[in-house]
């Protein structure tokens, strides 16, 4: 046992060569541990008391005193009969200074009163001593008790409060620890009875299974709550849970302490230990344990592990942190389970922006391009002792968790590879405690298509999850997440529809031209015009155009792009066109195709057939001012006709006559071969002008 002024070491089957060799017990007390300063005094109670008699076996339980006076008490159950007592000690100039007492109902033979011990504050900080006497019998029969007493100088002892058992036979008292495991600063009870059986269901008797009552606080008088909390492990056969019981202190840092709790039966006597963690409140819900180790875990062989369990938690690699000696039954092994070290580690998501841009021009996150994409900066924090040379760290990280379409991928912004993946798992880093570590992956649009623009106002979640890995850093132990640290950490962004700056600057790229460029009257039905708009800057609010054909030609139908334009003839010629959506936004892409009947008697005229649009398009809803841009597509409308025809006469002779006058009529036969139409005038070459006078005139 180590106290604090100094440390003692025990030995109930001590044989006291005085006494017959008797196994009375002794104890070995070192004042420091300076091994070449050590004063050792045997510790034997006075010869002339009752309770020092052969058998004692003084030393079987031990605990620190309530007072300077007598700084360690220590139990022998098997003294008086087995009705067990306790012994306190002090160092005195003249020597070791002793005294015993007995607990109540002293005389009953087989109580072994002694046979466990603990020190606690109740009562407004006063000190107390928690005896077990597992013994113990009433009119009921043997059901043992725990006695909280106190006693001083003079030998007077008062006794606090009796707590009985509930079970025949249940060995209620093996085992008594104190802690407060609720952090309500009162101390707590937990006793152990490993002998009881389980009968919840009247058909299937679990025996020795053993159980851990467990009495909170009050910090009043009554000192302890009258109903206890119960915890009986995993329940299983011959286990005899709460067969040791030890007080941990506060090894999962957080401010209350834990305890283990040893099974030495359990698993055909291979036994395991129990860990369970303190917390505040009063364990209204069930106390469930946080580790179990087995005699397998260790893998040594060890049977009935958890038999013994040091109550003193010495740190044996100076990692600021209390370790547990655990033995087994009739072994002479034991095993140092080292406490690992808690990290408490923080993470949350930045971004930059705090938004995901439709249009990403300057942001770092965009490789050279403009496509959606926003940086997420991860920051990681890990604080806690025993962290110097910092902890290993998985990270996965997921994109879009609620979409089920691959909207946003991810990419590492220090990766090698420009891939995008839909998430990042098992990602190793190393933190330093009381340093930010930083994480920097890019959060990028896979696909800019119609889905996307359907999808723009459904949020982009991200979710991070990360837990310690199992790598550890030179002999260090491998240290632990903290129970209340989160991880799993969420960040949703918005889509920003909004302008990026102030005023609006949306940027159109246009582009206007005709399916042919060559058509051809009545070859030709329609004349076809194809349009695609295209924005490279803010959101435009509305977006409306006139079309003018030359020469005017009627307004037929929207081939391509329906859905997405609604239009309106004016009057021949000139049409009047609305998007729909009205907002359009960057990286959208609307393309249309519009025809025009031809009208198979235009006049041709060279190289001013074309069409005109005017685009005009406001940034905000609340601006009436239009910006406008006009785009005009040259194309060539052209006849092609072919007329044959002749006269009834292929040759004509003359000859002379006395009227010198010849009349005739020539017949022509003429017609246009098409396809188009002809609307030219018809010219029929005759000779004339011969001799200057007429030889034909036209009649």
């Amino acid at each position: 046992m180590t106290g604090s002024r100094g440390n003692s070491v025990c030995a109930p089957g001590y044989k006291n060569t005085f006494k017959n060799n008797d196994t009375s017990g002794a104890c070995v007390y070192f004042q420091n541990e300076n091994p070449l300063d050590i004063s050792s005094f045997l510790i034997r109670i006075p010869a002339s008391d009752t309770y020092s008699f052969s058998w004692s076996m003084f030393g079987f339980s031990t605990t620190a005193g309530i007072n300077n006076t007598f700084p360690y008490t220590i139990g022998g159950p098997n003294s008086g009969w087995q009705a067990g007592g306790l012994a306190t000690f002090s160092i005195t100039p003249r020597g070791l200074l002793s005294r015993s007492v007995p607990g109540t109902d002293s005389s009953q033979p087989g109580a072994y009163f002694g046979y466990s011990l603990a020190t606690g504050v109740f009562d407004r900080d006063k000190s107390y001593y928690v005896a077990g006497r597992p013994g113990f019998a009433n009119n009921g029969g043997n059901i043992g008790n725990v006695e909280i007493l106190e006693f001083f100088e003079n030998g007077i002892k008062t006794t606090k409060k009796l707590i009985a058992g509930f079970q025949l036979g249940g060995g209620f008292g093996h085992s008594v620890c104190v802690a407060d495991v609720n952090g309500d600063s009162y101390d707590d009870v937990l006793i152990g009875a490993p002998l009881e059986y389980i009968n919840e269901s009247n058909r299937n008797i679990v025996i020795d299974s053993g159980a851990v009552y467990m009495y909170l606080g009050t910090g009043t008088p009554d000192i302890l709550k009258e109903t206890p909390v119960v915890i009986r492990g995993t329940k299983k056969q011959w286990a005899r849970f709460g067969t040791a019981i030890v007080n941990l202190k506060d090894i999962s840092n957080d401010g209350i302490a834990d305890i283990a709790v040893g099974a030495p039966f359990e698993d055909d006597h291979r036994g395991a230990v129990y860990i369970y963690n303190g917390r505040s409140g009063n364990f209204d819900k069930p106390w469930t344990f946080s580790q179990r180790i087995t005699s397998n875990d260790i893998g040594l062989g060890i049977s009935a592990l958890g038999y013994y369990l040091s109550k003193s938690q010495v740190d044996v690699d100076d990692n600021l942190y209390g370790d547990l000696a655990v033995s087994g039954f009739k072994t002479d092994q034991v095993v140092v389970l080292r406490t690992r070290p808690v990290a408490h580690v923080t993470a949350d998501i930045l971004t930059t922006p705090g938004y995901i841009p439709i249009n990403s021009t300057g942001l770092e996150c965009n490789l050279g391009s403009d496509i959606p994409c926003v940086t997420l900066n991860i920051r990681f924090f890990v604080s806690g002792k025993g962290l110097e040379k910092g902890v290993y760290l998985n990270y996965s990280l997921y994109s879009d968790v609620f979409s089920e379409s691959e909207r946003f991928l991810l990419r590492p912004n220090d990766s090698l590879v420009n891939s995008l993946n839909r998430s990042l798992e098992s990602q190793l880093i190393l933190l330093k405690p009381n340093e930010q570590t930083f994480v920097n992956v890019s959060l990028t649009l896979g696909t800019i298509d119609w889905r996307f623009f359907k999808s723009l106002e459904d949020p982009v979640t991200v979710k991070l999850t990360f837990a310690l890995t199992d790598l550890s850093i030179g002999d260090e132990v491998v240290p632990m997440l903290h129970t209340d640290v989160i991880t799993t950490h969420t960040k949703t962004l918005e889509i920003n529809r909004n302008c990026s700056s102030d005023p609006c600057k949306p940027a159109y790229v246009a582009l206007l031209q005709s399916a042919e460029k060559n058509l051809t009257l009545q070859q030709n039905q329609e004349l076809s015009v194809q349009m695609a708009l295209f924005n490279t800057g803010d959101p435009v609010e509305k977006t409306e155009f006139f079309v003018e054909t030359f020469p005017r030609m009627d307004f037929s139908r929207i081939i391509e792009g329906f859905s997405d334009l609604q239009c309106n003839e004016i009057s021949m010629g000139y049409l009047h066109c609305e998007m729909r959506p009205v907002r359009f936004y960057a990286h959208q892409k609307y393309s249309f195709v519009l025809n025009f009947f031809i009208d198979p008697n235009a006049v041709v005229a060279k190289n001013s057939d074309h069409v005109k649009v005017e685009v005009l398009f406001n940034s905000t809803e609340a601006s009436t001012d239009m910006t406008k841009f006009v785009m005009i597509s040259h194309f060539n409308l052209r006849s092609n006709v072919r007329v044959i025809g002749g006269s009834d006469f292929s040759e004509l002779i003359l000859a002379s006559s006395s009227e010198g006058i010849f009349k005739y009529s020539v017949s022509f036969d003429v017609h246009n071969d098409g396809p188009s139409p002809l609307g030219a005038n018809l010219k029929i070459p005759i000779a004339s002008g011969h001799l200057k006078s007429d030889i034909v005139k036209v009649l």
